[in-house]
């Protein structure tokens, strides 16, 4: 393998590690939503929209990382960059909200950390599409 070659296998490397993680963070998202289907929490309307919104702009992100990795290709890294921002100001804003209902008693204190949770969780797979965008890259 000549040295472009090796730079290209490294990255996938630390890709496919990301991608793992990633598979972490939706499980942990999903065992919280089965806690919800199951009815043992319940989360008031503002929450689940937040958090839909949340979820559109990871899911961006994750496919454009993984479109990066496909197409061998940097130019997709402002765009990553502005979800990445994206993602921390939603992130910010949901726990803000999220905090407020919960010390003005709208929503329980176990549903508002489930929340902050499920919120953490969709920052993380952010941060890893992120890494993921950014692998070293050698020529194919």
């Amino acid at each position: 393998m000549g040295p472009h070659m090796s730079i290209r296998h490294a990255g996938l490397l630390h890709a496919a590690n990301d991608i793992e993680r990633v598979s972490d963070h939706a499980r942990n998202i999903g065992r919280m939503a089965e806690t919800v289907m199951e009815g043992d929490q319940e989360f008031i309307e503002e929450d689940l929209t937040a958090i839909r919104e949340m979820y559109t702009i990871v899911l961006e992100i994750y496919e454009t990382a993984i479109r990066a990795v496909r197409e061998n290709t940097r130019q997709l890294a402002p765009k990553v960059k502005e979800l990445a921002a994206r993602i921390d100001a939603k992130g910010d804003k949901i726990r803000a909200a999220n905090i407020n209902r919960m010390a003005e008693g709208v929503c329980s204190a176990e549903g508002g950390i489930m929340v902050a949770d499920i919120i953490a969780n969709l920052e993380r797979v952010g941060d890893h599409s992120t890494n993921i965008s950014h692998l070293p890259r050698g020529k194919l």
